[in-house]
């Protein structure tokens, strides 16, 4: 079943310094199935992260229609969760209030929060750890923290918002392992930003490639490689050097395009 669908999606909006009216979605649509992992990249400006901010109701879109479970989008919304690339973290909460809180704001009861909350903690690597407070942890936990405080929720739609492009190479692959293996474990359904072609192909089902701005969908190239996934058997798959040049190709058609625009 469809989890996601996003028809004919635009979003203008005025320059503040020169007034004018600038296209920066110009016609985007796609859909994500339920338990499927879809990632989104193209050229720097096409409105990749705009795209997120629009499906959990943060930004308007221009024209166009978001569902999620078949209701529109029409603002934020308990059915999609959000991690950002920033933590985002209560500090004044540990680990474990921190993963629990939103099942507190929907009233589970504590004993029943508490339980889910320690579940996905310990999903996610960070058993242990729930007496600490955010402060006390390495970069790499506090993002492993800001997953589990969304899965923990079941939201109908998870969405990533480069959640790992500000952690170092070595953090960064271990997180890209854990998040497939979540994955594989639970089937949630994830629509994922990213710049990184490699992360792209590593982590999803199928890559969403945009044209440069007013950006449409350039192509959806579908990534049929076995699962489970490790960093190093995956990579190391001509299958998976096959997909990754193809959409490194398509982004350096995008950038010709954009040189000879520019000439």
């Amino acid at each position: 079943m469809t989890a996601l669908e996003i028809r004919d999606l635009t979003k203008n909006y005025v320059d503040a310094y020169t007034g004018d009216e600038v296209t920066a979605i110009g016609d985007v649509s796609f859909t994500v199935d339920e338990g499927e992992f879809v990632s989104i990249l193209g050229p720097s400006g096409c409105g990749k992260t705009t795209v997120l901010n629009i499906i959990a109701g943060f930004v308007e879109q221009t024209a166009g229609t978001v569902t999620v479970g078949g209701d529109e989008v029409t603002g934020p919304g308990p059915d999609r969760g959000v991690v950002f690339q920033s933590h985002a973290l209560f500090p004044w909460k540990t680990v474990l209030g921190n993963a629990a809180f939103g099942l507190r704001m929907k009233g589970v009861p504590a004993k029943e929060r508490e339980a889910r909350a320690r579940e996905y903690l310990s999903l996610v690597g960070l058993a242990g750890f729930e007496r600490k407070y955010p402060h006390e942890l390495s970069g790499g936990m506090q993002q492993r923290l800001g997953v589990a405080r969304v899965l923990v929720n079941e939201p109908a739609v998870m969405l990533m918002d480069e959640p790992f492009a500000s952690i170092d190479a070595q953090t960064r692959r271990k997180l890209q392992e854990d998040l497939t293996r979540v994955f594989e474990l639970r089937r949630p359904t994830v629509f994922f930003v990213t710049h990184d072609i490699d992360e792209a192909v590593f982590l999803s089902d199928r890559v969403i490639v945009l044209s440069h701005r007013p950006s449409v969908v350039r192509e959806i190239v579908t990534v049929d490689l076995p699962r489970p996934r490790d960093w190093r058997t995956t990579t190391e798959l001509p299958a998976f050097r096959r997909l990754a040049n193809r959409i490194t190709a398509l982004l350096g058609e995008e950038e010709a395009d954009d040189a000879r625009t520019a000439a």
